[in-house]
Protein backbone atom coordinates (compact mmCIF):
# COMPACT_ATOMS: atom_id res chain seq x y z
CA UNK A 1 0.00 0.00 0.00
CA UNK A 2 1.25 3.12 -0.75
CA UNK A 3 1.62 5.66 2.48
CA UNK A 4 1.59 9.27 3.00
CA UNK A 5 2.71 12.05 5.00
CA UNK A 6 -0.52 14.40 5.47
CA UNK A 7 1.06 18.22 7.00
CA UNK A 8 -1.40 20.60 7.90
CA UNK A 9 -0.98 23.89 8.59
CA UNK A 10 -3.25 24.95 12.08
CA UNK A 11 -3.07 28.37 13.44
CA UNK A 12 -5.89 27.90 15.89
CA UNK A 13 -4.83 25.46 18.60
CA UNK A 14 -7.95 24.49 19.47
CA UNK A 15 -8.72 23.03 16.22
CA UNK A 16 -5.60 20.87 15.95
CA UNK A 17 -7.10 17.50 17.70
CA UNK A 18 -9.76 18.03 14.77
CA UNK A 19 -7.85 18.50 11.59
CA UNK A 20 -5.43 15.64 12.60
CA UNK A 21 -7.95 13.27 13.43
CA UNK A 22 -10.01 13.92 10.03
CA UNK A 23 -6.92 12.08 8.45
CA UNK A 24 -5.23 9.95 11.22
CA UNK A 25 -7.47 7.35 11.26
CA UNK A 26 -6.79 6.28 7.32
CA UNK A 27 -5.22 3.25 6.59
CA UNK A 28 -3.28 4.99 4.26
CA UNK A 29 -2.07 8.06 5.86
CA UNK A 30 1.79 6.87 7.81
CA UNK A 31 2.13 10.27 9.89
CA UNK A 32 0.35 13.18 10.35
CA UNK A 33 2.25 16.32 11.22
CA UNK A 34 0.94 19.79 12.20
CA UNK A 35 2.15 22.99 11.09
CA UNK A 36 2.00 25.40 13.87
CA UNK A 37 3.19 28.93 14.30
CA UNK A 38 5.82 29.07 16.91
CA UNK A 39 3.78 31.51 18.95
CA UNK A 40 1.17 29.28 18.92
CA UNK A 41 2.66 26.08 19.86
CA UNK A 42 2.72 25.95 23.24
CA UNK A 43 -1.04 26.30 23.38
CA UNK A 44 -2.02 23.05 21.93
CA UNK A 45 -4.23 20.62 24.06
CA UNK A 46 -2.67 17.61 25.30
CA UNK A 47 -2.64 14.05 23.09
CA UNK A 48 -3.34 15.27 19.72
CA UNK A 49 -2.53 12.63 17.42
CA UNK A 50 -0.14 13.44 15.37
CA UNK A 51 3.22 15.33 15.06
CA UNK A 52 3.68 18.72 15.56
CA UNK A 53 6.07 20.75 13.89
CA UNK A 54 7.05 24.77 15.26
CA UNK A 55 7.03 26.79 12.08
CA UNK A 56 7.20 30.32 10.62
CA UNK A 57 4.04 31.62 9.05
CA UNK A 58 5.21 30.53 5.76
CA UNK A 59 7.63 27.56 5.25
CA UNK A 60 11.13 28.58 4.17
CA UNK A 61 13.03 26.60 2.07
CA UNK A 62 15.01 25.16 4.71
CA UNK A 63 12.00 24.65 6.61
CA UNK A 64 9.78 22.77 3.60
CA UNK A 65 13.31 20.41 2.79
CA UNK A 66 13.20 19.56 6.26
CA UNK A 67 9.80 18.30 6.09
CA UNK A 68 9.91 16.27 2.72
CA UNK A 69 13.10 14.70 3.87
CA UNK A 70 11.50 13.34 7.16
CA UNK A 71 8.25 12.30 5.21
CA UNK A 72 7.04 8.40 6.05
CA UNK A 73 6.28 7.22 2.77
CA UNK A 74 6.70 8.62 -0.84
CA UNK A 75 3.30 10.87 -1.29
CA UNK A 76 2.55 14.02 0.81
CA UNK A 77 -0.75 16.06 1.36
CA UNK A 78 0.23 19.66 2.39
CA UNK A 79 -2.76 21.38 3.90
CA UNK A 80 -1.58 25.07 3.45
CA UNK A 81 -4.50 27.06 4.35
CA UNK A 82 -5.77 27.01 8.25
CA UNK A 83 -9.10 25.12 6.72
CA UNK A 84 -10.84 21.92 8.28
CA UNK A 85 -10.16 19.81 5.55
CA UNK A 86 -10.73 16.04 4.98
CA UNK A 87 -10.50 13.80 1.96
CA UNK A 88 -12.91 12.06 0.03
CA UNK A 89 -13.68 8.90 -1.33
CA UNK A 90 -10.64 8.00 -3.97
CA UNK A 91 -8.23 10.84 -2.99
CA UNK A 92 -4.91 8.57 -2.71
CA UNK A 93 -5.95 6.26 -5.41
CA UNK A 94 -6.96 8.87 -7.55
CA UNK A 95 -3.50 11.13 -6.75
CA UNK A 96 -1.74 8.07 -7.02
CA UNK A 97 -2.78 7.10 -10.48
CA UNK A 98 -1.71 10.78 -11.50
CA UNK A 99 1.42 11.13 -10.16
CA UNK A 100 2.28 7.54 -12.29
CA UNK A 101 1.02 8.02 -15.33
CA UNK A 102 1.67 12.17 -15.75
CA UNK A 103 4.60 11.45 -14.14
CA UNK A 104 4.09 14.12 -11.42
CA UNK A 105 5.66 15.89 -8.88
CA UNK A 106 3.10 18.30 -7.56
CA UNK A 107 -0.92 17.94 -8.23
CA UNK A 108 -3.71 19.76 -7.27
CA UNK A 109 -7.52 19.25 -7.90
CA UNK A 110 -10.81 20.71 -7.40
CA UNK A 111 -12.45 20.60 -4.27
CA UNK A 112 -15.72 20.78 -2.11
CA UNK A 113 -16.22 23.57 0.04
CA UNK A 114 -18.63 23.12 3.01
CA UNK A 115 -21.19 26.17 3.78
CA UNK A 116 -22.20 26.73 7.93
CA UNK A 117 -25.74 25.78 6.51
CA UNK A 118 -24.56 22.43 5.15
CA UNK A 119 -24.65 23.58 1.06
CA UNK A 120 -21.58 22.01 -0.53
CA UNK A 121 -20.19 24.12 -3.84
CA UNK A 122 -17.56 22.64 -6.05
CA UNK A 123 -14.77 24.92 -5.98
CA UNK A 124 -12.94 24.40 -10.01
CA UNK A 125 -9.28 24.76 -10.05
CA UNK A 126 -8.02 26.02 -13.37
CA UNK A 127 -5.25 24.25 -15.67
CA UNK A 128 -1.99 24.45 -15.05
CA UNK A 129 -0.32 26.44 -18.14
CA UNK A 130 3.84 27.86 -18.61
CA UNK A 131 2.13 31.03 -17.63
CA UNK A 132 0.60 29.60 -14.15
CA UNK A 133 3.97 30.18 -13.10
CA UNK A 134 3.29 32.82 -10.48
CA UNK A 135 2.44 32.49 -6.86
CA UNK A 136 -1.15 34.08 -6.38
CA UNK A 137 -1.95 30.69 -8.93
CA UNK A 138 -5.59 29.34 -6.64
CA UNK A 139 -3.65 26.01 -5.93
CA UNK A 140 -6.54 25.45 -3.41
CA UNK A 141 -5.55 24.53 0.38
CA UNK A 142 -4.18 21.22 -0.21
CA UNK A 143 -2.01 19.85 -2.71
CA UNK A 144 -0.09 16.59 -3.35
CA UNK A 145 3.79 15.76 -3.46
CA UNK A 146 5.74 12.97 -4.98
CA UNK A 147 8.92 12.45 -2.52
CA UNK A 148 11.28 11.26 -5.71
CA UNK A 149 10.08 14.18 -8.21
CA UNK A 150 10.87 16.54 -5.89
CA UNK A 151 13.95 14.76 -4.81
CA UNK A 152 15.00 15.10 -8.61
CA UNK A 153 14.37 18.79 -8.72
CA UNK A 154 16.36 19.17 -5.42
CA UNK A 155 19.24 17.67 -6.82
CA UNK A 156 18.98 19.18 -10.57
CA UNK A 157 19.32 22.84 -9.14
CA UNK A 158 21.07 22.23 -5.52
CA UNK A 159 18.72 23.29 -2.81
CA UNK A 160 16.20 25.91 -2.02
CA UNK A 161 17.27 29.26 -1.29
CA UNK A 162 17.56 30.40 2.16
CA UNK A 163 14.15 32.37 2.13
CA UNK A 164 12.00 33.00 4.84
CA UNK A 165 8.66 32.85 2.70
CA UNK A 166 9.16 31.79 -0.48
CA UNK A 167 9.59 28.46 -0.42
CA UNK A 168 6.93 26.98 -1.71
CA UNK A 169 6.72 29.43 -5.26
CA UNK A 170 10.31 28.39 -5.65
CA UNK A 171 9.78 24.53 -5.31
CA UNK A 172 6.96 24.96 -7.68
CA UNK A 173 8.34 26.66 -10.38
CA UNK A 174 11.16 24.14 -10.37
CA UNK A 175 8.70 21.23 -11.06
CA UNK A 176 7.32 23.29 -13.78
CA UNK A 177 9.99 23.58 -15.54
CA UNK A 178 10.41 20.14 -15.35
CA UNK A 179 6.82 19.45 -16.81
CA UNK A 180 6.28 17.93 -13.47
CA UNK A 181 3.32 20.37 -12.03
CA UNK A 182 -0.46 18.56 -12.63
CA UNK A 183 -3.74 19.16 -12.54
CA UNK A 184 -6.48 16.43 -11.12
CA UNK A 185 -9.49 17.98 -12.53
CA UNK A 186 -11.71 15.81 -9.70
CA UNK A 187 -12.91 16.99 -6.12
CA UNK A 188 -10.64 15.13 -3.94
CA UNK A 189 -11.46 16.83 -1.04
CA UNK A 190 -13.74 18.63 0.84
CA UNK A 191 -12.85 21.63 2.97
CA UNK A 192 -15.27 23.95 6.09
CA UNK A 193 -14.05 27.37 6.09
CA UNK A 194 -13.19 29.08 9.82
CA UNK A 195 -16.23 30.78 10.80
CA UNK A 196 -15.95 34.60 10.40
CA UNK A 197 -15.55 37.03 7.54
CA UNK A 198 -13.77 36.00 4.44
CA UNK A 199 -10.60 37.89 3.55
CA UNK A 200 -10.30 39.71 0.34
CA UNK A 201 -6.66 38.47 -1.09
CA UNK A 202 -6.58 40.28 -4.26
CA UNK A 203 -5.08 43.30 -3.30
CA UNK A 204 -2.49 41.51 -0.58
CA UNK A 205 0.52 41.57 -2.45
CA UNK A 206 0.18 45.46 -3.41
CA UNK A 207 -0.14 46.14 0.51
CA UNK A 208 2.80 48.24 1.79
CA UNK A 209 3.16 45.47 4.83
CA UNK A 210 3.87 42.61 2.66
CA UNK A 211 6.30 44.50 0.83
CA UNK A 212 9.43 42.62 1.53
CA UNK A 213 7.94 39.19 0.76
CA UNK A 214 7.14 40.70 -2.40
CA UNK A 215 10.31 41.83 -3.39
CA UNK A 216 12.02 38.30 -2.43
CA UNK A 217 8.92 36.56 -4.44
CA UNK A 218 10.06 39.12 -7.37
CA UNK A 219 13.33 37.85 -6.48
CA UNK A 220 12.49 33.85 -6.94
CA UNK A 221 10.15 34.52 -9.94
CA UNK A 222 13.02 36.74 -11.71
CA UNK A 223 15.57 33.62 -11.55
CA UNK A 224 12.85 31.35 -13.18
CA UNK A 225 12.38 33.84 -16.22
CA UNK A 226 16.26 33.75 -16.35
CA UNK A 227 16.19 29.60 -16.12
CA UNK A 228 13.78 29.44 -18.92
CA UNK A 229 14.47 31.96 -21.24
CA UNK A 230 11.86 34.75 -20.74
CA UNK A 231 13.79 37.04 -19.41
CA UNK A 232 14.39 40.74 -20.84
CA UNK A 233 16.50 43.21 -20.17
CA UNK A 234 14.70 46.93 -19.55
CA UNK A 235 12.76 47.96 -22.97
CA UNK A 236 14.24 50.89 -24.84
CA UNK A 237 12.97 50.30 -28.48
CA UNK A 238 11.75 53.90 -29.90
CA UNK A 239 8.34 54.37 -30.28
CA UNK A 240 6.81 54.13 -33.58
CA UNK A 241 5.72 57.50 -35.82
CA UNK A 242 3.17 59.30 -34.47
CA UNK A 243 1.55 60.82 -37.73
CA UNK A 244 -1.56 62.89 -37.83
CA UNK A 245 -4.09 63.25 -35.30
CA UNK A 246 -7.29 65.15 -34.57
CA UNK A 247 -6.62 65.84 -31.31
CA UNK A 248 -3.93 65.26 -28.77
CA UNK A 249 -5.44 62.84 -26.15
CA UNK A 250 -8.97 60.57 -26.41
CA UNK A 251 -10.76 59.40 -22.76
CA UNK A 252 -12.29 56.10 -23.57
CA UNK A 253 -14.94 54.69 -22.38
CA UNK A 254 -16.91 51.39 -22.91
CA UNK A 255 -20.11 51.09 -21.53
CA UNK A 256 -22.58 48.56 -21.68
CA UNK A 257 -25.61 48.99 -19.48
CA UNK A 258 -24.22 51.65 -16.95
CA UNK A 259 -27.22 54.26 -16.93
CA UNK A 260 -26.36 55.03 -13.34
CA UNK A 261 -22.63 56.04 -13.64
CA UNK A 262 -22.20 56.76 -17.04
CA UNK A 263 -23.38 60.55 -16.73
CA UNK A 264 -20.81 60.74 -14.22
CA UNK A 265 -17.66 59.22 -16.04
CA UNK A 266 -18.63 61.63 -18.93
CA UNK A 267 -18.90 64.24 -16.61
CA UNK A 268 -15.78 63.71 -15.20
CA UNK A 269 -13.59 63.45 -18.52
CA UNK A 270 -15.69 66.29 -19.85
CA UNK A 271 -14.44 68.78 -16.47
CA UNK A 272 -10.63 68.12 -17.34
CA UNK A 273 -8.35 71.27 -17.16
CA UNK A 274 -5.86 70.66 -20.06
CA UNK A 275 -3.32 72.58 -21.98
CA UNK A 276 -4.13 70.52 -25.03
CA UNK A 277 -7.10 69.27 -27.80
CA UNK A 278 -8.60 66.74 -26.30
CA UNK A 279 -12.24 64.35 -27.23
CA UNK A 280 -14.06 61.79 -24.97
CA UNK A 281 -15.14 58.17 -26.84
CA UNK A 282 -17.75 56.48 -25.61
CA UNK A 283 -18.17 52.67 -26.53
CA UNK A 284 -21.72 52.06 -26.04
CA UNK A 285 -21.65 48.18 -26.59
CA UNK A 286 -25.63 48.08 -27.47
CA UNK A 287 -26.67 49.10 -23.81
CA UNK A 288 -30.47 48.03 -23.48
CA UNK A 289 -30.82 50.54 -20.24
CA UNK A 290 -30.95 53.89 -21.14
CA UNK A 291 -27.53 54.86 -21.01
CA UNK A 292 -26.93 56.06 -24.66
CA UNK A 293 -29.92 58.37 -23.75
CA UNK A 294 -27.52 59.45 -20.63
CA UNK A 295 -24.43 59.92 -23.32
CA UNK A 296 -26.14 61.87 -26.04
CA UNK A 297 -27.81 64.65 -23.49
CA UNK A 298 -23.79 64.39 -22.75
CA UNK A 299 -23.19 65.27 -26.44
CA UNK A 300 -25.29 68.04 -26.61
CA UNK A 301 -23.54 69.72 -24.07
CA UNK A 302 -20.15 68.96 -24.79
CA UNK A 303 -19.30 69.11 -28.83
CA UNK A 304 -15.94 67.47 -27.99
CA UNK A 305 -17.75 64.46 -26.64
CA UNK A 306 -18.70 61.59 -28.73
CA UNK A 307 -20.73 57.96 -28.66
CA UNK A 308 -19.15 55.16 -30.75
CA UNK A 309 -21.86 51.90 -31.43
CA UNK A 310 -20.05 48.85 -32.53
CA UNK A 311 -21.58 47.63 -36.03
CA UNK A 312 -22.56 44.23 -33.87
CA UNK A 313 -23.72 43.52 -30.63
CA UNK A 314 -21.80 41.39 -28.03
CA UNK A 315 -17.94 42.57 -27.96
CA UNK A 316 -15.72 42.26 -25.41
CA UNK A 317 -14.42 45.38 -23.54
CA UNK A 318 -11.40 44.79 -25.18
CA UNK A 319 -13.06 44.90 -28.53
CA UNK A 320 -14.61 48.61 -27.45
CA UNK A 321 -11.08 49.83 -26.85
CA UNK A 322 -10.15 48.25 -30.31
CA UNK A 323 -13.22 50.57 -31.92
CA UNK A 324 -11.87 53.41 -30.31
CA UNK A 325 -8.19 53.07 -31.40
CA UNK A 326 -8.80 52.15 -34.85
CA UNK A 327 -11.57 55.02 -35.14
CA UNK A 328 -10.47 58.51 -37.05
CA UNK A 329 -11.54 60.10 -33.94
CA UNK A 330 -8.91 58.86 -31.62
CA UNK A 331 -6.11 61.05 -30.55
CA UNK A 332 -2.65 60.16 -30.04
CA UNK A 333 -2.80 59.09 -26.78
CA UNK A 334 -5.76 57.28 -25.47
CA UNK A 335 -6.73 57.58 -21.67
CA UNK A 336 -8.99 55.00 -19.78
CA UNK A 337 -12.11 56.31 -17.78
CA UNK A 338 -14.15 52.80 -17.21
CA UNK A 339 -17.80 53.75 -16.68
CA UNK A 340 -18.12 53.16 -13.51
CA UNK A 341 -15.16 55.25 -12.21
CA UNK A 342 -14.13 58.75 -11.87
CA UNK A 343 -10.98 60.32 -12.56
CA UNK A 344 -9.66 61.92 -9.16
CA UNK A 345 -9.57 65.74 -9.98
CA UNK A 346 -9.28 68.56 -12.88
CA UNK A 347 -6.09 67.49 -13.42
CA UNK A 348 -5.30 63.59 -13.75
CA UNK A 349 -6.08 63.67 -17.88
CA UNK A 350 -2.98 66.45 -18.31
CA UNK A 351 -1.30 64.27 -15.49
CA UNK A 352 -1.50 61.16 -17.60
CA UNK A 353 -0.84 62.49 -20.71
CA UNK A 354 1.95 64.00 -19.50
CA UNK A 355 3.75 60.97 -18.66
CA UNK A 356 3.63 60.28 -21.82
CA UNK A 357 5.34 63.48 -23.24
CA UNK A 358 8.35 62.81 -21.43
CA UNK A 359 8.97 60.52 -24.00
CA UNK A 360 10.29 57.45 -24.94
CA UNK A 361 7.14 55.41 -22.91
CA UNK A 362 4.22 53.69 -25.03
CA UNK A 363 1.87 53.24 -21.55
CA UNK A 364 1.51 55.09 -18.65
CA UNK A 365 -0.23 53.94 -15.60
CA UNK A 366 -1.64 55.70 -12.60
CA UNK A 367 -2.75 55.22 -8.91
CA UNK A 368 -6.11 54.72 -7.75
CA UNK A 369 -8.07 55.26 -4.57
CA UNK A 370 -10.91 52.42 -3.96
CA UNK A 371 -14.19 53.85 -2.87
CA UNK A 372 -17.63 52.77 -2.84
CA UNK A 373 -20.59 53.87 -4.54
CA UNK A 374 -20.69 57.28 -2.67
CA UNK A 375 -16.99 57.78 -2.76
CA UNK A 376 -16.28 56.44 0.88
CA UNK A 377 -12.69 54.90 0.55
CA UNK A 378 -12.11 51.08 1.29
CA UNK A 379 -9.97 48.91 2.55
CA UNK A 380 -6.49 48.70 1.19
CA UNK A 381 -7.15 52.31 0.04
CA UNK A 382 -4.83 53.74 -2.22
CA UNK A 383 -3.21 51.20 -4.97
CA UNK A 384 0.10 52.29 -6.52
CA UNK A 385 1.91 49.14 -7.50
CA UNK A 386 4.95 50.52 -6.00
CA UNK A 387 6.39 47.30 -6.57
CA UNK A 388 7.15 48.51 -9.91
CA UNK A 389 10.67 49.37 -10.96
CA UNK A 390 12.39 50.60 -13.95
CA UNK A 391 15.11 47.79 -14.20
CA UNK A 392 12.50 44.93 -13.56
CA UNK A 393 9.10 46.04 -13.53
CA UNK A 394 8.36 44.42 -16.98
CA UNK A 395 9.38 41.06 -15.58
CA UNK A 396 7.59 40.96 -12.25
CA UNK A 397 4.43 41.96 -14.34
CA UNK A 398 4.32 38.56 -15.47
CA UNK A 399 4.16 37.50 -11.56
CA UNK A 400 1.34 39.90 -10.81
CA UNK A 401 -2.27 40.40 -11.47
CA UNK A 402 -1.94 43.59 -12.88
CA UNK A 403 -0.44 46.94 -13.60
CA UNK A 404 -2.73 49.28 -12.13
CA UNK A 405 -4.97 52.02 -13.40
CA UNK A 406 -5.80 54.21 -14.70
CA UNK A 407 -3.83 53.69 -18.07
CA UNK A 408 -2.62 55.78 -21.39
CA UNK A 409 -1.14 54.80 -24.19
CA UNK A 410 0.30 56.01 -26.87
CA UNK A 411 -2.06 55.22 -29.53
CA UNK A 412 0.64 54.03 -32.52
CA UNK A 413 2.52 51.82 -30.08
CA UNK A 414 -1.38 50.22 -29.15
CA UNK A 415 -2.28 49.94 -32.60
CA UNK A 416 0.29 47.44 -32.84
CA UNK A 417 -0.11 45.26 -29.82
CA UNK A 418 -3.83 45.72 -29.98
CA UNK A 419 -6.81 44.33 -27.65
CA UNK A 420 -8.12 40.57 -27.49
CA UNK A 421 -11.83 40.95 -27.95
CA UNK A 422 -12.42 39.47 -24.41
CA UNK A 423 -14.15 41.64 -21.07
CA UNK A 424 -11.25 40.10 -18.45
CA UNK A 425 -7.69 40.80 -18.93
CA UNK A 426 -7.63 42.18 -22.11
CA UNK A 427 -6.09 45.17 -20.09
CA UNK A 428 -3.17 43.00 -18.72
CA UNK A 429 -2.88 41.40 -22.03
CA UNK A 430 -2.21 44.59 -23.65
CA UNK A 431 0.47 46.22 -21.11
CA UNK A 432 2.63 42.62 -21.11
CA UNK A 433 2.89 43.26 -24.96
CA UNK A 434 3.84 47.24 -24.47
CA UNK A 435 6.21 46.34 -21.61
CA UNK A 436 8.03 43.98 -23.53
CA UNK A 437 8.52 46.25 -26.01
CA UNK A 438 8.66 49.99 -24.36
CA UNK A 439 9.01 51.91 -21.59
CA UNK A 440 6.31 52.44 -18.87
CA UNK A 441 5.66 55.16 -17.29
CA UNK A 442 4.59 55.15 -13.49
CA UNK A 443 2.37 58.06 -11.50
CA UNK A 444 2.66 56.76 -7.99
CA UNK A 445 0.10 59.25 -6.34
CA UNK A 446 -3.92 58.37 -7.26
CA UNK A 447 -5.55 59.97 -9.95
CA UNK A 448 -8.62 57.67 -10.23
CA UNK A 449 -11.48 56.64 -7.80
CA UNK A 450 -12.31 53.27 -8.79
CA UNK A 451 -15.39 52.22 -7.38
CA UNK A 452 -16.38 48.84 -6.00
CA UNK A 453 -19.60 47.91 -5.99
CA UNK A 454 -22.60 44.93 -6.50
CA UNK A 455 -22.52 46.11 -10.25
CA UNK A 456 -19.35 45.21 -11.38
CA UNK A 457 -18.66 43.09 -13.87
CA UNK A 458 -16.09 41.13 -11.68
CA UNK A 459 -18.82 40.61 -8.64
CA UNK A 460 -20.60 37.60 -7.53
CA UNK A 461 -18.72 35.10 -10.19
CA UNK A 462 -19.11 31.87 -9.67
CA UNK A 463 -16.09 29.44 -8.67
CA UNK A 464 -16.03 28.07 -12.23
CA UNK A 465 -16.48 31.55 -14.14
CA UNK A 466 -13.46 32.07 -11.54
CA UNK A 467 -11.77 29.19 -13.14
CA UNK A 468 -11.97 30.56 -16.29
CA UNK A 469 -10.91 34.02 -15.49
CA UNK A 470 -7.61 32.84 -14.25
CA UNK A 471 -7.37 30.32 -17.12
CA UNK A 472 -7.55 33.14 -19.68
CA UNK A 473 -5.45 34.85 -17.85
CA UNK A 474 -2.78 32.39 -17.53
CA UNK A 475 -3.20 32.19 -21.40
CA UNK A 476 -2.44 35.55 -22.12
CA UNK A 477 0.92 35.16 -19.66
CA UNK A 478 1.59 31.80 -21.45
CA UNK A 479 1.76 33.68 -25.00
CA UNK A 480 3.43 36.51 -23.82
CA UNK A 481 6.32 34.08 -22.18
CA UNK A 482 6.62 32.29 -25.43
CA UNK A 483 6.90 35.97 -27.11
CA UNK A 484 9.45 37.31 -24.52
CA UNK A 485 12.14 33.87 -25.08
CA UNK A 486 11.58 33.91 -28.99
CA UNK A 487 12.92 38.34 -28.29
CA UNK A 488 15.39 36.81 -25.89
CA UNK A 489 16.89 34.51 -28.38
CA UNK A 490 16.79 37.19 -31.08
CA UNK A 491 19.04 39.13 -28.95
CA UNK A 492 21.78 37.22 -28.37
Amino acid sequence: MNRWTVAIRVDDPAAAAAAAAAWAEREWVARVALLVPVEAAESLPPGVPADVRRVPAFLPGRELERLISDMAGEYLALVEEPVAAAPEAGFPERLVAAFEHLGAGCLYSHWRREAPDGAVETVFAPPFQPGSARDTFPWGPLTAWRRKAVAAALDAEGPLAPTRWSGLAELRLRLARAGAVARVPEPLYRVRPPAGPSTDRHFEYLMHEHRDRQAELETVFTEHLRRTGAWLPPPAAPLPPTGEFPVLASVVIPVRNRARTIGEAVESAASQRVDFPFNVLVVDNHSTDGTGAVVEAARRRHAYVHRLVPPLPGRGIGGCWGLAVESPLCGRYAVQLDSDDLYAGPDTLQRMVEGLRAGGAALAVGSYRLVDRDLNELPPGVIDHREWTPANGHNNLLRVEGIGAPRAYHVPALRRVGFPDVSYGEDYAAALGLSRIWPVARIFEPVYLCRRWEGNTDSGLTSLQQALHHEYKDYVRTLELAARRKMAGSEE
